[in-house]
């Protein structure tokens, strides 16, 4: 059965493409490298990943989604921005929690 979107059309058993999010992908990773040179501490990376990861997807996801396989790239290169490629010692659901919750 397919369930379509009232205010856009669509179907929401369509697979969402993957060709507006390249640009968007490539945007963030140049964003990561060239912040990576200013050496943020944890709480600016934290800004940064918000800012830059966070800012640049929003609209869009919210407008059609995100492919798994964008989320999955994106999610990587917001932990080796933030851990420099090392292993993260917390689990990232604790991570992922807002500061007010011990996140």
């Amino acid at each position: 059965m397919c369930l379509q979107c009232p205010d856009r059309g669509h179907h929401y058993s369509s697979p969402v493409p993957e060709e507006p999010w390249r640009p968007i992908v490539e945007t963030i990773r140049k964003d990561f490298n060239r912040w990576r040179m200013r050496y943020p501490t944890l709480e600016g990376k934290r800004h940064i990943v918000q800012m830059i990861a966070g800012g640049k997807t929003q609209f869009l996801t919210r407008a059609q989604g995100m492919p798994r396989k964008i989320q999955d790239e994106i999610q990587k290169m917001i932990n080796e921005f933030v851990w420099e490629k090392m292993v993260s010692s917390m689990n990232i659901n604790d991570l992922s929690r807002e500061v007010e919750n011990s996140g």
